[in-house]
């Protein structure tokens, strides 16, 4: 037999604005989607998924603290549609979209459509809701997938059926795989099991159905992963962290007021929730949550204010709870003036708005640009993509198509703070990746002074925006590293060329050639001279080149030292319709005042002639 099923026109209407309220939402979040965000753990999220998505395999040869799933998630993502801060952010919001829709189901079997519209409300503009579900955050995935296995449950405790409980399992196992936020929400879950029908066989069978499906997920981590390089990257960092900052817990319960206290109303009709709803198996699971949530947030060190998301599900969920009987007691008691009682109550919540709208409206004001946008345009123009990076802020040198040394993680406070960051780490790395610049951004390079120092003697150029802002480019040559093609040909009265080299013989038309020229002076120049590149056809007429002053125009020759070897980088863009040949390099420098070339010993024309290069 067939079933046929009706929808009335008043649940289309409903539904229809529903998904304009989650649309209105969704269009608030996405203003300002590719501004360069300040926050550290984002740049490190967006880091290492680059790393894994172009090869370097999580916890093998990218180190991170993260747990697994986030990371091969996101370079899914970048594999599919390609690397972009406004696609990462993209994703993240459909986890909110998700999220959204779970919680407005639950909701709905509470308090009717009434319920789906409060849950939506309160997830719309609650502020730490509103941060997470737009930044490339493990929060918000992770708190998706939490609140899918109690609905799960949930369904399971409406109407049985274990397949719903092993989905449960794998969901919330998937979560702890996101990030490690959920832990409690083990603790709804078991409360379905055990109120279901009260048969104590029944609660053993199907508790150890859900446990065996949460372990048998957890347990493709170890099958996937390098069990040591894992541990050690993602649980003992924890250990480390709690070592290096002892559990505060009257110093986490300050915080945790603090940072709720903004939305105190929403608290207010969470508690009269709890109150009306605590004869029900329901009531129990929510606040059984919300109490085991703030345990684990209390508990957890060092605590930053996104781990305060994984307490608002159930506060959402109790407040709904306050809702639905403030629904049946308007329905019920059409007569009855007290009812008003429960409309002023539901008011609790809309008193915060404003100051949450306004806390929403700064973040969307952080606009990206200025010497961000500065950062990361330097950073493209002074090195390659094949070349590696260093700094303290990650999202800069991914937002400038670069990555860091695999092996290096993130240079977090918490990391150096615990002894897992150091000078000598980052020294090392940077010698063994040949690191071509390092960015010193977020002020934590300042709790490495090694390092920095290392970087101001390695670097040709110190670009300083402010105390806080540095960058460091221009590698000088390693000592006694060979220079390649190595010769002295001497220019005008005291400038050396001491050699080149060629990334390739064979380049394809419309493709950069990249190539080192090697400088030296016997004493100091007077005059800026510019370095001029050129690629010549078989008739000797110009088709590419590419003159600056060296390192970029960063390193003028009246700042080199007598001696001093110069590694000038620079790359030729050749044109896209350049005919396929032979083609020769020659390089020299002139006056770019009098446009007059520098003498070039044993030719008469000034130019040093360097290799042949084939274009195909």
């Amino acid at each position: 037999m067939i079933r046929s099923f009706h929808v009335s026109a008043r649940t289309v209407i409903l539904w229809l604005l529903w998904i304009a309220g989650l649309s209105v939402a969704v269009a608030v979040r996405l203003v300002h989607i590719d501004v360069i965000s300040k926050s550290n753990d984002e740049g490190a999220y967006l880091m290492w998924a680059r790393l894994v998505a172009v090869g370097y395999p999580l916890y093998r040869q990218t180190y991170s603290v993260s747990a697994p799933l986030f990371i091969e998630m996101l370079a899914a993502v970048f594999r599919i549609f390609g690397f972009g801060l406004a696609i990462a952010r993209l994703t993240i919001m459909l986890s909110f979209i998700g999220t959204a829709g779970v919680m407005s189901w639950l909701s709905h079997r509470m308090a009717g459509w009434t319920g789906a519209f409060v849950s939506l409300g309160l997830l719309a503009f609650i502020p730490h809701f509103f941060r997470l579900s737009r930044e490339v955050m493990a929060e918000m995935p992770a708190t998706f997938l939490a609140v899918g296995a109690v609905a799960l449950a949930f369904r399971y405790y409406l109407r049985g059926g274990r397949w719903w409980l092993v989905f449960a399992g794998i969901l919330l196992a998937a979560s702890g795989m996101m990030k490690a936020l959920y832990p409690a929400a083990v603790l709804p879950i078991g409360i379905f099991i055990i109120f279901r029908d009260k048969n104590w066989r029944r609660i053993i069978a199907d508790g150890i159905v859900f446990g065996v499906a949460v372990l048998a997920a957890l347990a493709l981590i170890v099958v996937w992963y390098p069990w040591d390089a894992f541990f050690s990257q993602a649980i003992q960092f924890r250990s480390d962290l709690r070592a290096t900052f002892p559990l505060n817990v009257p110093l986490n319960m300050k915080l945790v007021i603090g940072w709720f206290r903004p939305i105190w109303g929403v608290w207010v009709l969470a508690a009269m929730g709890f109150s009306v709803s605590a004869r029900t198996a329901r009531g129990w699971a929510w606040m059984l949550w919300l109490l085991g949530a703030l345990a684990v947030v209390v508990w957890h060190t060092p605590l930053f204010e996104q781990h305060l998301i994984s307490v608002l599900p159930p506060v959402v969920l109790l407040s709904i709870e306050c809702v639905g009987l403030g629904v049946r007691y308007w329905q019920e008691n059409i007569q009855s003036p007290k009812r008003w009682v429960w409309v002023a109550v539901l008011v609790f919540p809309l008193l915060n708005v404003p100051a949450n709208i306004q806390h929403d409206r700064k973040i969307l004001d952080r606009i990206g640009g200025g010497r961000e946008e500065s950062a990361i345009q330097l950073l493209k123009t002074v090195t390659r993509p094949t070349d590696f990076v260093i700094s303290d802020s990650l999202a800069l040198p991914f937002l400038a198509d670069r990555l860091t040394p695999p092996p290096m993680g993130d240079i977090a406070f918490v990391a150096i703070q615990s002894g897992h960051q150091t000078s000598a780490r980052l020294i090392a790395l940077s010698e063994h990746y040949n690191v071509q610049a390092t960015v010193a951004w977020v002020g934590r390079m300042v709790w490495l002074p090694d390092y920095l120092d290392w970087a101001e003697e390695n670097f040709y150029v110190h670009r300083e925006w402010d105390s806080s802002h540095q960058m460091y480019f221009g590698r000088r040559p390693r000592p006694n590293e060979p220079i390649p093609n190595e010769t002295t040909i001497g220019l005008g009265d005291s400038i050396r060329f001491r050699g080149f080299s060629v990334d390739t013989a064979h380049i394809s038309a419309g493709q950069p050639l990249p190539l080192t020229l090697y400088w030296q002076t016997t004493q100091p120049l007077s005059a800026d001279y510019t370095v001029f590149v050129q690629m010549l056809d078989a008739s000797g007429v110009w088709v590419a080149g590419y003159d600056s002053q060296p390192i970029y125009e960063y390193y003028p020759t009246t700042r080199w030292q007598p001696g001093e070897l110069i590694a000038d980088r620079r790359t030729i863009q050749l044109p896209a319709d350049l005919p396929a040949g032979e083609y020769t390099l020659i390089t020299g420098m002139y006056h770019p005042k009098t446009m007059e070339r520098l003498s070039v010993e044993n030719n008469p024309q000034n130019y040093i002639q360097l290799t042949t290069i084939t274009v195909k």
